[in-house]
């Protein structure tokens, strides 16, 4: 599943994709629910339910938005009259409300989230928060929290910067973001982070998951032309990365055309 989205994200394909596997998640999240129907804990339910509202509202299904948004809602209304004792999300539904709820909101939801962030002692509540953080939609707000990675007074952690990467390229929008910065940043890149080379290679990797047509490969095997002289140490890592890259082209090569019909056939 993962897989295919990826692939076909920036593909002409990708609304119909979406539809046809909607049709799948959206039985599921019937089936399951948002709630457990009994106090004991079913764990294979419960991942079921997680992935089925994972899928729905991030491919835009209304009523999983809708609810996401609106328990959202509830926790920040109840944060902000002192009230948050008395609303609790369950702790496995919390990625899914978090992530929605700023991805489908405004500028106010994301600032909330970050403020959590920097109020919280707890260790898995800060990072859901921040892999949450990277699922907006809204430029301004990827390429500030960038730079908040890129700032070392900013509050994130060298560990915790490597969960960011992780989630901003979750987001495409994300991902093209940190190549982009990579390609016209590097210098002052370099200067903040060549001394964490696993943390660098985390950003190099992670920005190339979206990669999937010749001119990005072209692009990637660029930057390593260029910068080849920062990155020797990296030379194992980056060259994963470009067979990675290497390995979509050739599925979008071989495969989009079969998967594309066999979408189509389930119209």
């Amino acid at each position: 599943m993962s897989f295919l989205d990826e692939m076909l994200t920036n593909s002409p394909i990708y609304d119909d994709f979406k539809e046809l596997m909607l049709s799948i998640s959206r039985k599921l999240v019937e089936s399951v629910g948002w709630e457990d129907s009994n106090k004991e804990s079913d764990h294979v339910k419960s991942l079921t339910r997680y992935y089925a509202l994972r899928w729905s509202c991030q491919w835009g299904d209304e009523n999983c938005i809708d609810e996401a948004k609106k328990r959202f809602s509830q926790w920040k209304e109840a944060y902000e009259s002192n009230n948050e004792a008395n609303y609790w999300i369950a702790p496995d539904l919390r990625e899914v409300v978090y992530c929605n709820g700023i991805r489908y909101g405004s500028t106010s939801e994301w600032e909330f989230a970050w403020q959590r962030y920097l109020d919280s002692n707890v260790a898995k509540e800060r990072d859901v928060l921040l892999d949450s953080l990277g699922c907006t939609r809204e430029m301004p707000l990827l390429e500030k929290y960038l730079g908040m990675l890129l700032n070392s007074s900013s509050g994130i952690s060298n560990l915790d910067g490597r969960i960011v990467f992780t989630t901003m390229t979750n987001n495409p929008l994300g991902s093209s973001l940190l190549f982009d910065s990579l390609k016209n940043k590097w210098d002052d890149i370099w200067k903040l982070k060549g001394s964490n080379l696993p943390e660098l290679t985390d950003l190099i990797v992670s920005s190339t998951k979206y990669m999937t047509t010749p001119e990005q490969l072209a692009q990637l095997k660029q930057f390593w032309e260029d910068h080849q002289g920062h990155l020797g140490p990296m030379r194992k890592s980056f060259k994963r990365a470009i067979d990675k890259v290497q390995a979509n082209v050739k599925w979008m090569e071989r495969g989009y055309e079969e998967v594309k019909a066999w979408i189509e056939s389930q119209k």
